[in-house]
């Protein structure tokens, strides 16, 4: 990568401290949103990903990596499914809401690889959105 984004420098030294893998699938739950499978340390989880920008076409591991945590602080932040939902434009359905019932058990154990205990998925929204600063540079 071009410029060295401290952003960036921490989510590779968290990815370099505490091994994460991501992996597209294939079955997904929802026409919008694209499952990936994703490990953290010994733990993997089935997370559904709403990949509006085709972010995850870059190939970039590391930019897969943001895209699941960034789901995971979404559902945190929910207050619960139906806010979710609205938040994430989805029409939910049986299966959709078991999904996120089943993410929102497992928060808490991926907090827990989180010095603080507080997801962070690195990149801020503002960049992300934007495709400025270190979002762009994960893209390209």
């Amino acid at each position: 990568m071009g410029r060295r984004y401290p952003e960036i420098i921490a989510l590779q030294n968290f990815v370099d401290k505490c091994p994460i893998i991501s992996k597209r699938l294939s079955d997904s739950i929802h026409v919008d949103l694209i499952p990936v499978s994703f490990q953290i340390a010994d733990q993997s989880i089935l997370i559904h990903i709403q990949d509006e920008y085709n972010d995850l076409d870059c190939k970039n591991p590391l930019l897969d990596i943001v895209l699941c945590l960034r789901e995971l602080e979404l559902i945190n932040d929910s207050n619960n499914f139906e806010n979710w939902c609205q938040q994430q434009g989805l029409k939910g359905n049986k299966e959709v809401e078991d999904y996120f019932h089943h993410i929102t058990k497992k928060l808490p154990i991926v907090k827990g690889y989180f010095l603080n205990g507080s997801l962070n998925s690195f990149i801020s929204d503002m960049d992300f959105q934007l495709n400025a600063g270190a979002a762009q540079e994960l893209r390209r």
